[in-house]
């Protein structure tokens, strides 16, 4: 259509055709195809049209430019304030668990965060860092107390082992903790091989690794593998095993199987990793994504372009291992500051005095008794 302004301004007939009136009345009006939608012109023939005089028009126009402007300058400083905020936020939580945080200066870096986190965070982003934090924490021995009473591994070799620069975590670990090597306290294997051709026996749902995400096993589009009887022991899951994507596109995610879906299998694109009896799965999954978004993890990958985590490297990772009662506490610690932080994400709409209250009782509950337990053992 084309519209020739008689007293009209043609700026006032812009902002009428992007006014709720018009998207109400003239946008349901529209005919054609999605690509080539237009407005009938009976619409503008027979539709009523506020027409205020010429000059408050102008007025009107002049008057929605400058608050448009104002609104594009209080964007720009909610954005800048917000990047502020976010960088402000991972250096306070960075510092936590930063190579070099000794008991007093974790004790110091605590107390900041306590007293400065709850005016900072506020996007669901920085509720993703804070997770990660939590997470870090739990696999560094400063999320719950140590017990020197606890049982721990008898049988792993001489602690003075190191391992290559990047191939660790750089911490000092609790001195009821070890080191331990994958293949030392579990047992891990790839799936089936995909063949039509080869594979005999009973069909089986399986499992790929775009059913593997950090911490979740989503089921949807299970297809089948046929797995002979003889096969079943090595490749049928087992409740408690931790699953983790040998390559490609989320490579090193990892899940524990809870056995939601029984039988199940896996492809080969999975390695299965069944812990021992000084192994908490769950404790486990919790190393491999603190390795992963710590860029430790990577020092194990082989390939160029496609990188793989080879069966090989996989029972060579290195990690720290409390007694086993310390990881049973530590995982119950962790499913309960998640839970936190689910109720944190959750209240970013709501108000900012409930949201703050939250955040304060997930940073004391994440940090206060760490930060107890550091001072009584100086």
């Amino acid at each position: 259509h084309i519209v020739r302004p008689v007293f009209v301004f043609g700026d006032y007939v812009l902002l009428f055709l992007k006014s709720p009136h018009f998207i109400e009345t003239g946008i349901p009006k529209m005919t054609g195809t999605a690509g080539q939608k237009r407005v009938p012109t009976e619409y503008f023939t027979s539709s009523p049209f506020p027409l205020p005089p010429l000059a408050e028009q102008h007025r009107i126009v002049a008057t929605v430019d400058e608050l448009m402007g104002l609104c594009d300058r209080l964007e720009e400083a909610r954005t800048r304030r917000e990047a502020h905020r976010a960088r402000l936020t991972t250096a306070s939580l960075s510092r936590l668990t930063a190579p070099d945080t000794d008991a007093q200066t974790f004790q110091t870096h605590a107390r900041f965060a306590l007293d400065a986190l709850p005016a900072l965070t506020s996007c669901p982003d920085q509720i993703k860092a804070l997770r990660q934090t939590i997470l870090s924490l739990a696999v560094r021995g400063k999320l719950v107390a140590q017990e020197p009473a606890d049982e721990r591994e008898p049988k792993l070799p001489d602690q003075s082992v190191r391992w290559a620069a990047g191939g660790k975590l750089e911490f000092e670990i609790p001195a009821t903790w070890c080191w331990a090597r994958v293949s030392e306290v579990a047992s891990a294997r790839l799936g089936k091989m995909l063949d039509k051709a080869k594979n005999q026996g009973s069909a089986y749902p399986y499992l790929r690794n775009t059913n593997v995400h950090w911490f979740d096993i989503r089921m949807e589009d299970i297809k089948e593998i046929s797995l002979a009887d003889s096969e079943a022991a090595d490749y049928l899951l087992q409740a408690g095993d931790v699953l983790i994507c040998e390559g490609g596109h989320g490579i090193g995610r990892s899940a524990v199987w809870r056995g939601d879906l029984a039988p199940m299998t896996f492809q080969k694109a999975l390695h299965r990793v069944r812990p021992g009896k000084f192994l908490d799965p769950d404790f486990f999954a919790f190393c491999c994504f603190v390795y992963f978004h710590e860029g430790v993890m990577q020092a194990y990958f082989t390939g160029v372009g496609i990188p793989h985590f080879t069966g090989k490297a996989l029972g060579r990772l290195l990690f720290p291992l409390p007694p086993l009662a310390e990881q049973h506490r530590i995982v119950a610690k962790v499913d309960e500051l998640m839970a936190l932080c689910d109720r944190l994400e959750a209240s970013l709409a709501t108000a900012d005095t409930t949201r703050r209250r939250l955040l304060e009782a997930l940073l004391h509950e994440a940090l206060e008794p760490a930060d107890n337990t550091l001072a009584a053992a100086q």
